[in-house]
């Protein structure tokens, strides 16, 4: 799996730099950064989502930048002034939001790149920044759906599932111990759980005294393997903020 990996990162990564380089385009690095951003992620949905995160962020960040620089062309004290105010904000969010974080880092990113590139050629460094951008994703997600295509379920050994399904059978009923607890609960469901049903699982959530339910779209009964990323984003966070008022 490993080299399986390497291989397609690596011709999806020579394809990003070969193909844009060859129709012209200015930002063929971008291309390629891309491909590295998204080939980690352990699915190819996983790629594709962590790939939209990118975009979202790219034309975020150029719409701001764009915009400032709309706002103030000639007054340059108060576009520097602007540029601070977003960026604080920016990173106010970064560090506030509980789901994916990147696409604030990106939008920053992105803003300072267009005040970097001047006010004669924002427009064009964007647009050719979100084309590439675009390629990269689309690339990679090629490679990923010809070559090897990889799914969170079917990389977790058989012996593994039907391990986990015998424990979940057996295991007594902890609802007293849900009821009486006084410490934040965590749930993650998954809305197209057939297993337990959404509805099903929302009236268990609520007989916790402290409850925070988080919803996955598109996912069944196992989210830390479908979604495995979105998940441990969810616990990290959940975390953090238990461990913090605790502090408090």
């Amino acid at each position: 799996d490993k080299l399986k990996f390497a291989i397609k990162a690596s011709l999806s990564l020579a394809l990003a730099y070969m193909i844009t380089m060859a129709m012209g385009w200015n930002q063929a690095n971008i291309a390629a950064i891309t491909v590295m951003f998204i080939a980690g992620s352990s699915t190819l949905r996983n790629s594709f989502e962590m790939g939209m995160v990118r975009i979202i962020g790219t034309i975020m960040g150029a719409i701001l930048g764009l915009t400032l620089i709309a706002l103030f062309p000639q007054d340059r004290m108060l576009y520097l002034l602007s540029l601070s105010i977003v960026m604080a904000i920016i990173g106010y969010l970064y560090h506030a939001y509980q789901g994916v974080k990147t696409i604030f880092m990106l939008s920053g990113v992105m803003t300072m790149m267009i005040y970097m590139n001047g006010p004669q050629n924002a427009f064009l460094y964007g647009m050719d920044r979100t084309y590439a951008t675009v390629f990269g994703i689309v690339v990679y997600t090629l490679i990923g759906v010809f070559i090897w295509p990889k799914s969170g379920a079917s990389d977790t050994p058989k012996e593994g599932i039907i391990a986990a399904l015998s424990g979940m059978k057996e295991r007594p009923d902890r609802t007293p111990v849900l009821k009486a607890s006084k410490h934040p609960v965590l749930f993650i469901l998954g809305k197209e759980d057939t297993r337990i049903p959404l509805d099903m699982a929302l009236e268990q959530a609520s007989l916790a005294n402290r409850i925070e339910v988080q919803v996955l779209k598109d996912v069944g009964h196992m989210g830390y393997i479908e979604d495995e990323k979105f998940t441990l984003n969810i616990i990290k966070h959940f975390a953090e903020k238990c461990f913090t008022s605790s502090s408090d």
